[in-house]
């Protein structure tokens, strides 16, 4: 049973040796490989790259013409958007100059409009003052011929009053002195008579 179990250990122990020493293996075999990949890939691409670059060296002229296209092409592409971009730029300042122009034409058309508005309304305005002042000295002075009318008829009116007054006292009063005067006269002839009476007696 030792025997047995001392067996089945070591043949444990060879299988896990020869294991190890079967993947050493592979893997010296496997870096052994990929190295000779890599060394023939480095032959197969060099040789493509000394075979590309006497192709390239064969086309030189026609990669020239073709390097020279390209770039014409880039230029003028340059060329093109800067123009595009100008062009954008002018017309993007025409709008922006047209927009403002026309924003001053309308603050300018209103600034305009309300000063002959008020223009306006302020002529109407001393128009209808004017007008007024008009009609009033109009109808003042109306007023005052009406009044002056009337107070020269009165005047008129009283002078004449003033006038039938004065003749009429005036005659009253020659009336009056008359009589006075005629009592007066025959009190002195009876006076006198009766003077020239006593006198002779």
């Amino acid at each position: 049973a030792a025997c047995r179990i001392q067996a089945l250990v070591r043949r444990d122990q060879a299988i896990l040796r020869t294991n190890r020493m079967r993947e050493q293996q592979v893997a010296k075999m496997a870096a052994a490989a990929t190295l000779m990949r890599r060394v023939w890939l480095k032959h197969i691409t060099r040789k493509r790259y000394i075979a590309l670059k006497a192709q390239f060296a064969s086309h030189e002229k026609s990669i020239r013409v073709i390097q020279r296209y390209a770039r014409g092409f880039l230029v003028r592409a340059r060329m093109w958007e800067t123009a595009i971009m100008q062009q954008e730029q002018l017309w993007a300042a025409t709008e922006i100059q047209r927009l403002w122009r026309g924003y001053v034409g309308r603050l300018t058309w209103n600034w305009r409009f309300a000063q002959e508005w008020t223009r306006e309304v302020s002529a109407a305005l001393i128009q209808c003052h004017l007008r007024g002042w008009l009609a009033r000295t109009r109808v003042g002075r109306t007023r005052w011929a009406q009044a002056h009318a009337q107070y020269a008829a009165a005047k008129h009116r009283y002078e004449a009053a003033r006038l039938i007054q004065a003749r009429a006292r005036g005659v009253t009063v020659r009336i009056r002195m008359a009589r006075r005067r005629e009592q007066v006269l025959a009190a002195v002839v009876r006076i006198q008579k009766a003077y020239r009476g006593w006198v002779l007696r």
